[in-house]
């Protein structure tokens, strides 16, 4: 639940400071007091691999170990500088220092760090580690649902939504039944549901191989979303619906009967629950986010070859999407989401973004260049909007700023070195903030909502690799999954269901109907995340009821609380523990991109060093065009505009994949080349592989209608070479023999680049549509 601030009553003060015990000033923990935090899912085998130790003893010089699961030392390290001290609303460690493991390698699992005769949760190294973690946080919401959409944890409920409260339909009988409900409690808001909707489609379309069975899995559960946001909107009276239930459901958050009260029951208001509209002139903020993701839905759903194939509801969520979409241009302001007990929330800060993202979806469906111009007219009129205090929220509920940068620099590939300045511009603060941190928080405060904002980091740092092949943030987005996944302060995972020791009693009706009500205290709230920690200046003003006290010494963990961060495994902890949505659906995000994305070669780059577009050498020929085809349910895709080259040989149909490269030599002047050379970069380290490059006589194929059904022939094809791909990196393969048999010619030069050992091992090579790290001919 979105809460504004609550004033703190002297009794709960009182009750507060009781609960977590503050230490004379100047005390410290005792030496013997050591904890070591690791991520405990683990580390991809290439990827930055860091834990945290906790102590009272001075460790400067010590030694750490590796150990793998047969207690064999494989790995020796420096125990790394003194962070400063950690805990002075607890024990107060007087050292925190970080161990860096990044050289070790091998996969394994059981492995433990150990240092001075203590030893570290089990992890594991495997570069598959993350690979099920976005499907895991899926099954939280099946526990959101409302309405008659088989939900888990409970019953069909309010069945009976609902009944409209003011505007031009005031007394209206509606059907809103469906949806999600937003949090601990069961309201339900088109501002949370739009966004989950939309970053978990973006997600799946970016990698739709990444998510297991989608249409019973990720594509099941966001229709849930998209058919409650086509139940709110009344095309004939032009009304965007808001919210249902409202403040007095809210209100009794306070209360044990609403706790006690499961949704089947819920009889709260008498009959069917208020529906709140957008107000006239309002909700563009709303629009753009339902817009977007039905204009998704509608290429999901509309694709004859995809996993749930539907054009009648395709065509209704492209209608709607359309509709909405005018709706939001014509009521350009943003709509807050009515909350209990607090009037109105703050305003969103704006609603621009939102409608650029569903001009860019909408185009994305559509193909009507109209929409794209008018998202990135959006988008440039906010443009990078990196500074203040909304610095460390651009991939939010409410703000998607760089979100929608990323999509329009992948359907446009003009608008790609715009959109990676403001995203590095975005992502450098951050970096900034992780540095000067004891945990490498990419954060300059932990605030309300924490852990959905470091989800959004990663995802933010995974979507710039992609875009420029730079992965220079790739280390920023691990230290995120790090603290999110156990290496923070109180050594828990803050997803349940993922590493040894993790979240189990969160702020959540349905958690607690289960495990108190029906006396099930092992029963958990599979795939839910955490709401994340705040600083106590952020927790002591808000969090105004008292921690459970049958909870008090087991799940508080008050030795390790601290000024800069606060958390509790506590029901009654709204503040840092509630089960919300919206970070559920950055998790999903979040663990899908880490997942995908190859962590690759650290490559640091001086700060504030910013992408740019290299001038060419006399000598480079940029290639003019380029594109990949797939075979199989795929051979009639294209995939023009994308920013890497696929390259795959795989036995079974629909997985090969083959890069094709043009360029223009036409302003070259000379009759014969002395040398030329192709230079391409390997975005990918994940295994060595072998690719042919063979030259064509056929040049008249183009990047944007290629596909794998009309790719040019190999008749007349010249073997040029093959290139031996294993680390990330520039090679290079000579093709001056080639090239002199074309300057005779037209002066045009194909190549196609295949892997064909069949090895399912895929190859991603940076494209001319990719900001940095292009392919380009060297010809002298």
């Amino acid at each position: 639940m979105k809460k504004a601030g609550k004033l703190i009553s002297l009794l709960t003060v009182i009750t507060m400071f009781l609960t977590i015990v503050i230490p004379p000033q100047n005390s410290f923990a005792a030496a013997g007091d050591t904890f070591i935090r690791v991520n405990q899912v683990g580390y991809k085998s290439k990827a930055a691999k860091t834990a945290m130790v906790l102590t009272g003893s001075d460790l400067k010089g010590k030694e750490f170990t590796v150990h793998d699961s047969k207690g064999n030392k494989v790995y020796t390290g420096k125990v790394g500088i003194d962070k400063g001290n950690w805990g002075d609303l607890g024990k107060n460690y007087a050292h925190t220092y970080e161990l860096d493991f990044s050289s070790y390698t091998k996969p394994g699992t059981g492995y433990k760090l150990k240092v001075k005769g203590f030893t570290s949760p089990e992890f594991t190294i495997n570069d598959a580690v993350y690979d099920n973690l976005d499907n895991l946080s899926l099954e939280f919401f099946s526990l959101q649902r409302c309405g008659d959409t088989e939900p888990k944890g409970h019953e069909a409920c309010h069945l009976d939504d609902g009944i409209v409260v003011s505007g031009v339909t005031k007394g209206k009988l509606i059907d809103v039944s469906g949806g999600w409900h937003d949090a601990a409690d069961y309201i339900k808001f088109m501002s949370t549901i739009g966004y989950c909707s939309n970053i978990m489609l973006s997600t799946y379309l970016n990698d739709p191989e990444q998510f297991k069975d989608p249409a019973r899995g990720i594509l099941a559960e966001t229709k849930v979303g998209l058919d409650f946001m086509v139940k709110m909107w009344d095309n004939e009276n032009q009304v965007l619906y808001l919210s249902v239930a409202d403040a007095d459901e809210h209100g009794g958050e306070d209360n044990i009967s609403r706790w006690e009260t499961y949704p089947e029951k819920d009889n709260f208001y008498k009959g069917p629950r208020p529906v709140y509209p957008c107000e006239p002139g309002k909700g563009a903020n709303i629009a753009g986010k339902a817009a977007a993701a039905l204009a998704m839905g509608a290429k999901i759903w509309g694709d004859p070859k995809g996993p749930c194939y539907n054009q009648e509801l395709a065509d209704t969520y492209l209608t709607a999407a359309k509709q909405i979409y005018n709706y939001g241009k014509n009521n350009p302001a943003t709509m807050s989401d009515r909350d209990g007990g607090y009037e109105e929330l703050p305003e969103e800060w704006a609603w621009m973004d939102d409608m650029a993202l569903a001009g860019a979806e909408l185009y994305r469906t559509t193909g009507m260049k109209s929409y794209l111009t008018e998202a990135k007219n959006y988008a440039d009129t906010l443009g990078d909007n990196s500074d203040g205090d909304y610095s460390n929220i651009n991939l939010s509920w409410s703000r998607c700023c760089h979100y929608v940068n990323y999509e329009l620099a992948k359907l446009d590939a003009s608008y790609a070195p715009i959109a990676a300045v403001r995203m590095y511009k975005h992502l450098n603060t951050a970096q900034g903030y992780s540095d000067s941190n004891v945990w490498g928080t990419g954060l300059n405060e932990l605030r309300w909502g924490s852990g959905a904002m470091m989800s959004q980091l990663i995802v933010e740092a995974s979507m710039f690799k992609s875009l420029t092949g730079d992965n220079s943030f790739i280390p920023l987005a691990q230290k995120q999954a790090d603290y999110l996944l156990g290496s923070n302060p109180w050594g828990v995972s803050f997803l349940n269901g993922a590493g040894t020791t993790f979240v189990r009693h969160p702020r959540h009706r349905i958690t607690y109907q289960q495990q108190v009500l029906k006396n099930n205290p092992k029963w958990d709230p599979t795939g839910l995340w955490s709401e994340g920690p705040v600083s106590e200046a952020v927790y002591t003003p808000n969090q105004n009821d008292p921690l459970d006290t049958d909870m008090k010494n087991n799940n508080n963990y008050t030795e390790f609380q601290d000024k800069r961060a606060v958390w509790h495994d506590n029901r009654m902890d709204y503040v840092t523990n509630e089960a919300c949505i919206n970070a559920n659906a950055a998790g999903v995000a979040a663990m899908a991109w880490l997942a995908a994305t190859d962590p690759g070669i650290y490559r640091p780059k001086a700060p504030g060093t910013q992408p740019s577009t290299p001038v060419p050498s006399e000598d480079e020929y940029q290639v003019s065009e380029d594109s990949y085809v797939r075979d199989g349910e795929y051979e009639a895709v294209n995939y023009g505009t994308e920013s890497t080259l696929a390259v795959k040989g795989d036995p079974d149909p629909g997985y090969s994949r083959r890069a094709l490269i043009k360029a223009d030599l036409s302003k070259f002047t000379k009759a014969t080349a002395a040398s030329a050379v192709l230079k391409i970069y390997n975005s990918s380290a994940n295994s060595s592989t072998s690719v042919k490059v063979y030259g064509l006589s056929e040049d008249k194929w183009t990047e944007k209608a290629v596909t794998w059904a009309n790719q040019p022939g190999t008749k007349g094809a010249v073997l040029i070479g093959t290139l031996d791909l294993a680390a990330e990196g520039w090679y290079t393969i000579d093709i001056t023999s080639y090239v002199n048999s074309q300057l005779a010619g037209d002066k045009t030069v194909s190549f196609v680049l295949q892997n064909e050992s069949a090895d399912g091992i895929s190859t991603a090579i940076c494209s001319k549509d990719g900001i940095a790290n292009k392919p380009v001919l060297i010809v002298k």
